[in-house]
């Protein structure tokens, strides 16, 4: 698995991780260390947190993001999205109306 190096390409802890997919951070440091395996729905977790493919995950593809290849953007952009994707859906939709609140 990447999780060690899209973890420090993210800067950030293993506890900031781990709280962040609702793990203890014992856990995701077993996982990082190839000590245990994450079930699916961390798996995802931990895909939407890092803005990566499940296939660049688990290390069997280079491409980080294979299905956006075309698209160039920011380390903030993707922190951003990475962020929303772990909001609830009532939190992302408040979120939208905050930007658009901006907008006007």
């Amino acid at each position: 698995m990447q999780l060690f190096t899209l973890r420090s390409e993210k800067g950030v802890t293993q506890d900031t991780v781990a709280k962040a997919i609702g793990v203890k951070r014992y856990t995701y440091a077993k996982w990082e260390q190839g000590k245990a395996e994450p079930c699916i729905s961390d798996i995802i977790k931990l895909c939407n947190y890092f803005n990566c493919t499940f296939e660049y995950l688990v290390g069997v593809e280079n491409d980080y993001f294979s299905s956006s290849k075309d698209i160039n953007t920011t380390k903030k952009e993707n922190e951003l999205l990475s962020s929303f994707n772990l909001l609830s859906e009532e939190d992302q939709n408040k979120v939208l109306g905050y930007i658009k609140a901006l907008e006007q």
